[in-house]
């Protein structure tokens, strides 16, 4: 089942993020079972081409591929769009009107803003016309990232944004602008996730999280009521399997 399909379901879905610029780091992820691979370019030394390349990997190993894009600009949305992503993520979204301007950037006029030069989207003009638009138009993801104490004021307009499919939960960014910095578990941070997921729930909008711990966190989160999960990164299953392997040699080195 596609990620859309589960978004529209109500399926739980599983992805996870790459920052490497290794194309075979995306492939091997996919090729995992992931149900998404969240790209991330708001943090990560990405450029379009590493995107684009990641893109056809992760394509060919049957995930879905999300860019978050570094800010909420058009023309980083329309560049990440021609070049293949299935779906936008976009940080800090704590407004209505900055989600609509999301939504906007992902749709064609006359329903939004999105210039047309779609290049490889468009299997390289392949596809042309009123009907790669309004294919376009209608798969597409437009996903918001909610992770601010600002958002909050606005998050029932946020969730009935039209067009909107989906949003997700950066717990960290969220805590830091509660005062609670990287205190994801603290109760008002947690008091915060609960208030967004009853929003979007009320509204049949898909809620996301970014989950940086183990399966026990993954499972609170499915019984606090989200859907979909992004769960930690390339760079952070290396370093702990890393620092596990070491931690399981020291006494081995110390005998020899």
């Amino acid at each position: 089942m596609s990620l859309s399909a589960k978004f529209r379901t109500g399926t739980p879905a599983f992805g996870t993020l790459v920052t490497s610029s290794d194309v075979a780091i995306a492939e091997l992820l996919a090729q995992a079972g992931f149900d998404f691979i969240w790209l991330d370019m708001e943090h990560a030394p990405l450029d379009i081409k590493h995107i684009q390349a990641h893109i056809m990997a992760i394509e060919l190993s049957g995930a879905t591929a999300l860019v978050r894009v570094p800010g909420n600009d058009p023309v980083w949305i329309k560049r990440v769009l021609d070049v293949g992503a299935a779906g936008v993520v976009v940080p800090m979204v704590n407004t209505a009107a900055e989600a609509q301007q999301l939504v906007a950037a992902c749709r064609y006029p006359p329903n939004g803003i999105r210039g047309y030069g779609p290049r490889r989207a468009s299997r390289y003009g392949r596809r042309t016309g009123a009907e790669f638009v309004a294919a376009a138009d209608r798969s597409v993801l437009a996903i918001a990232q909610i992770e601010h104490i600002e958002a909050l004021e606005e998050v029932n307009a946020i969730v009935q944004t039209p067009g909107l499919d989906a949003i997700c939960i950066g717990p960290v960014d969220l805590s830091l602008s509660m005062g609670y910095a990287g205190e994801t578990q603290h109760p008002q941070v947690q008091a915060a996730i609960t208030e967004i997921v009853a929003a979007a729930k009320a509204y049949r909008m898909p809620v996301g999280l970014f989950v940086g711990g183990g399966i026990q966190e993954v499972q609170a989160a499915l019984a606090q009521g989200l859907q979909w999960i992004a769960y930690t990164s390339d760079y952070l299953l290396l370093t702990r399997a890393v620092d596990s392997l070491i931690a399981q040699w020291q006494p081995l080195l110390k005998q020899g």
